[in-house]
């Protein structure tokens, strides 16, 4: 399992079951402020992987990932994620 947590413009938290125990790891802070970008809200916003990537609910249940918008000066991409799990980069 992993969590992604969107703090807030310029902040997300990446937590994961490193080892494979069933319980989650420290949550691992990255910053976005030296590389200039900024994801859009509702702020916090947490996705939940299972084993097999795809985001699920507080339940392990497979629920539709919503796209996340990721701005600089240059303008905007959103990321969209596949119920698979898998990543796909859009100009909205």
């Amino acid at each position: 399992m992993a969590r992604v947590t969107i703090l807030n413009d310029r902040y997300y938290s990446v937590t994961v079951d490193a080892n494979g125990d069933g319980v989650l790891d420290m949550p691992l802070v990255v910053s976005l402020v030296e590389q200039h970008l900024t994801f859009n809200g509702p702020f916090p916003r947490t996705f939940m992987f299972n084993s097999l990537g795809r985001v699920v609910d507080s339940d392990e249940k497979a629920v539709p990932p919503t796209p996340i918008t990721i701005a600089n000066s240059s303008g905007a991409s959103m990321v969209k994620l596949s119920d698979a799990g898998y990543p796909s980069i859009e100009r909205p």
